[in-house]
């Protein structure tokens, strides 16, 4: 089995990728509003409304969240994000200092305790489905504990059930509670669920962008093939006439030698010819092409096709496989740009391509027993204008990967089980 692969393929359905970390500077500033508002209420409270308030320690539990902050803050300057499990922490030691601030003021009987909703949804913005059930629930747990454990009374009137307040109040906290928990699990599933819609549209539009700048790649690669064939074809055209004047000229037997240099002037003439019209096709201007049924024996065969070493390579293909519709020169040409690697890299031996059928399509396998790829290499062969050999163009697995991506398949390198490298090209097809 390989043990490495390079893979180009074309994600039809983006998927969501859970978020990795929580912003520092988002959360620090949403913890200071926290913080900063409860020192405002506090003084406002204290100074405004003349309640009596234990502000020592009310400001103590301040202070100990913007101390928090302020860790936060220092962060900043060597990490940007911060991990799940740090901002998970925080939220709760929120929670639990929001709690205690609560139970100092009048525990169930403070209005204020609508704000642990708050801490809800910044789990639900910032946080991993799991940690938003961990706030949601330490929240609801800290809001149902105040009915139970002794606060200190908020202007003088008893938060206990029970005390100084007739059942119909009792029923109303309870049911604040109760109502409490509802909404924080609404709010944690509602604002996770659209953040996921979020991500994924989002990635869907980044796959909308790559695709867009693959379009336009193609086409700079088409214009400067077009040009070079354009400025190419007069000069190349102008040879081949004088060297077929010159080689009708040479009549005397003594320059025979300067009739065949002659004729092999015409015959590369030829061949240039041949490899503009080529790069021309494979830099995108046949992208379009209309699709023919094509057969696995036909596909080879085409492929190996004026391939010089084309009897050096052992093609197999599986039995039975029925055709398929498709673009046959640009599939072609993409198999022939994987054989014509694989006769350079194994110049002595004898690569094998291989079809076969995978599910509504084919898998074709160039296999050879050359020197391989590094990793390295490996990753950054698909990549445009990236290659190794001297007088490469870099451009042959990119646009292998690129008629991949067209055909609805993928393109794969990887190790061959023998040494040697293995590239795999599979594409879907109408079938017959």
């Amino acid at each position: 089995m390989p043990t490495a692969m390079t893979k180009v393929t074309d994600r039809s359905a983006p998927t969501t990728t859970p978020i990795a970390g929580v912003n520092a500077k988002w959360l620090a500033r949403v913890r200071w509003v926290h913080y900063i508002g409860a020192l405002a209420t506090v003084v406002i409270a204290s100074e405004v409304l003349n309640l009596a308030l234990p502000a020592v320690g009310l400001v103590a539990l301040i202070g100990v969240g913007a101390a928090t902050n302020l860790a936060v803050e220092l962060s900043r300057r060597t990490r940007q994000w911060l991990g799940q499990a740090t901002g998970g922490a925080l939220l709760l030691g929120d929670v639990a200092l929001f709690t205690g601030m609560l139970h100092l003021t009048g525990g169930s009987f403070n209005p204020f305790t609508l704000l642990y909703l708050n801490f809800v949804v910044v789990a639900a913005v910032a946080l991993h489905r799991r940690w938003i059930w961990a706030v949601a629930a330490f929240s609801v747990f800290c809001f149902g504990l105040l009915f139970f454990v002794e606060a200190v009374p908020l202007m003088g009137v008893s938060p206990m059930p029970g005390h100084h307040h007739g059942h119909g109040m009792n029923e109303h906290l309870y049911g604040m509670w109760v109502a409490s928990g509802v909404a924080a699990a609404f709010i944690g599933t509602f604002v996770d669920g659209q953040r996921r819609l979020l991500a994924a549209r989002d990635a869907e539009l980044q796959t909308e962008r790559e695709r867009v700048e693959r379009a336009h790649r193609l086409a700079s690669l088409a214009t400067l093939a077009a040009g070079a064939a354009h400025e190419l074809s007069t000069p190349l055209s102008t040879i081949a006439v004088v060297a077929a004047e010159l080689e009708a000229t040479l009549t005397d037997p003594q320059l025979n030698e300067a009739k065949e240099d002659a004729a092999l002037i015409r015959r590369q003439v030829r061949r240039c010819h041949q490899v503009l019209e080529q790069l021309s096709a494979d830099a995108g201007a046949h992208v379009g092409e209309g699709k023919v049924w094509v057969t696995a024996d036909g596909l080879a065969a085409a492929a190996l096709r004026s391939q010089p070493g084309a009897a050096r390579v052992h093609v197999t293909v599986a039995d039975d496989l029925p055709a398929l519709c498709l673009p046959e020169r640009m599939v072609a040409r993409a198999v022939r740009s994987l054989v014509d690697n694989a006769l350079l890299a194994d110049a002595s031996g004898s690569p094998e391509l291989a079809i076969v059928g995978l599910g509504e399509g084919w898998r074709v396998t160039v296999t050879d027993n050359g020197p391989g790829m590094s990793a390295d290499v490996r990753e950054r062969a698909v990549e445009p204008f990236f290659t190794t050999r001297e007088h490469g163009m870099g451009l042959g697995l990119y646009l292998v990967g690129e008629v991949a991506r067209q055909l609805g398949g993928d393109f794969a390198l990887s190790d061959a089980p023998g040494g040697g490298l293995c590239a795999t090209l599979t594409f879907v097809g109408e079938a017959s």
